[in-house]
């Protein structure tokens, strides 16, 4: 009866059932009354917690194993990578190290200075390290950081109001726009037109928006893009990148000497 049911389950709790654990033979197994039935645990908490250790142990080596080998794809064929995301040829072996006193950081970057000096280098050389060390990348290549000058993309945007092309001003916006890690170089070198200052700013301004990542080169420096450009453009780079100035001889002419 109902009565006699309670007062069985009571003593259960009070005094569970044991048993020995199958696995270390030392520690008892703690049995539970369910519909008149004893159910058991298949082995004890110790060995359940050892079990659940080794588990975790066995997942962190193997996905410490697929990053490394990942990582040797990666930098097998980061020449096809990275000339694929459009890095000049001439900085396809682009390496940070040679910047050893230049400070990064994971935000977005304005790389300003006079001719020379490393911009689209450096530019270069953070686009192959960041492809190389993210988990991001090696089954899309299409997420991979993307690489154009500011020039080359006007162009190919004008190049869309032809009648036959298969693209659209607004399909190329959205495509320099949505990618995680943009890299705009030379800006400012373009001849200004009030459309050239607008299509810039539209794409700068949603990247500011969405807090994608950017790496800008310019010779230019913040006051003379705001003079020279829009000052709203100026405005979107200081609030989504830090600023660094590169300094030093010519390092094209410095290699002829």
């Amino acid at each position: 009866n109902s009565e006699l049911g309670k007062e069985v389950n009571d003593l259960f709790k009070q005094n569970p059932p044991q048993k020995i654990c199958p696995a270390c033979n030392t520690e008892q197994i703690k049995g539970i009354l369910l519909y008149e039935k004893i159910i058991y645990n298949s082995i004890c908490q110790k060995c359940e917690e050892r079990e659940q250790q080794s588990k975790l142990k066995e997942e962190r080596k193997l996905k410490e194993e697929k990053k490394a080998k990942n990582k040797a794809y990666l930098q097998a064929h980061i020449e096809r990578f990275l000339t694929l995301r459009g890095i000049p040829k001439r900085y396809l072996s682009a390496n940070v190290a040679d910047f050893d006193k230049v400070k990064l950081s994971t935000n977005g970057l304005f790389l300003s200075g006079v001719r020379g000096t490393g911009k689209t280098y450096l530019a270069c050389a953070i686009v192959r390290k960041e492809i190389i060390e993210s988990e991001n990348y090696i089954n899309d290549i299409d997420k991979m950081p993307l690489f154009v000058s500011i020039p080359d993309l006007l162009l190919e945007i004008r190049h869309s109001f032809k009648e036959k092309s298969e693209t659209d001003e607004q399909d190329i916006i959205n495509k320099y726009s949505e990618i995680d890690l943009l890299v705009l170089d030379d800006l400012g070198i373009e001849k200004t037109s009030e459309w050239s200052i607008q299509t810039l700013y539209t794409i700068i301004d949603r990247r500011y928006r969405d807090m994608k990542r950017t790496i800008i080169t310019s010779n230019l420096n913040l006051k003379e893009i705001a003079d020279k450009l829009d000052d709203r453009i100026s405005s979107r780079i200081a609030g989504m990148c830090d600023c660094i100035t590169l300094k030093g001889a010519d390092r094209r002419l410095k290699n002829k000497t």
